[in-house]
């Protein structure tokens, strides 16, 4: 493999507009590689990571753009371990949950742990949703319930329906509320620990919804409570140090709705800490 990761835009935000969220995250990718590229350090990120360029954007069908995300990926997964998916809608956590998977062996498992606010397990009916990508995932056998992590669930972010489907799968929950006042680290490095011994491949998904507003204004769904930059960033570097996270994904960023380009800085930042670390193992 030539490279230690390859790098994709998804920019599509039909799946944020058809659940009557704020539109804009369409230009998410070009506002993550302006930032992305002004990222300088000991290591040159830009000499280790392959930029493929876009999926192609289907002008109706939104499983149509998944697809070409898929082919995209699956073009060019041989060129490097590690893949970093950049949207666009959540709803792209679900091809990128399909290709990893797609990846693995028969009999392996795949896991995911969901830095959100929001389940995002909202059936798709009568069409995709940026809150569906892990109802399909775990309806269509990708994952299985006990692998995936819900991380950073806001009670009042979620209605009730969605709280019973995550239980009956038997979803780990972690709510915001047991999560703040300095807990958040200790208990990413367990759920991570935790989950990392019953699979053998994890998508980190990354919803910048889950930063608090005031860091991260440029976000389909901006929440007043959530991580600070500080926490997200620490989770970067624990998750690259495990092997077994193969495929982060950085989901929502909305420069339309931005401010000094903040979120952009944050979700280019996060990629870059990401890599850099898995870069220095």
């Amino acid at each position: 493999m030539d490279y230690a990761a390859i790098l994709l835009g998804c920019p599509d935000d039909r799946g944020v507009r058809n659940n009557h969220g704020r539109g804009g995250a369409v230009d998410g990718p070009a506002a993550f590689r302006k930032q992305f590229k002004k990222l300088a350090g000991q290591i040159s990120l830009q000499d280790h990571i392959h930029d493929v360029g876009n999926s192609d954007v289907h002008p109706e069908d939104a499983r149509e753009s998944h697809q070409h995300a898929i082919e995209l990926y699956s073009e060019q997964r041989h060129l490097a371990p590690t893949s970093l998916w950049i949207g666009g809608g959540h709803d792209y956590a679900y091809p990128q949950l399909k290709a990893i998977h797609s990846d693995l062996l028969p009999g392996q498992q795949l896991g995911c742990l969901n830095i959100d606010p929001h389940f995002d397990m909202r059936p798709p009916e009568p069409v995709m949703l940026s809150g569906s990508p892990f109802y399909v995932a775990l309806e269509e056998g990708l994952l299985k319930g006990e692998n995936m992590i819900s991380f950073g669930v806001q009670r009042h972010a979620n209605a009730s329906f969605l709280w019973a489907y995550a239980e009956e799968k038997e979803v780990k929950i972690c709510r915001q509320e047991d999560l703040r006042l300095g807990h958040a680290i200790k208990s990413f490095k367990q759920q991570l620990k935790n989950v990392r011994e019953r699979v053998d491949a994890i998508v980190l998904s990354l919803d910048l919804d889950a930063i608090q507003a005031a860091f991260a204004p440029g976000v389909s769904a901006p929440a007043m409570e959530g991580f600070t930059p500080s926490e997200i960033l620490e989770m970067m570097l624990i998750a690259a140090r495990d092997e077994k996270v193969v495929s982060l994904g950085i989901f929502e960023l909305n420069p339309e709705y931005d401010i000094d380009e903040r979120t952009a800085r944050l979700a280019a930042t996060c990629a870059y800490h990401f890599m850099d670390e898995r870069l220095r193992k």
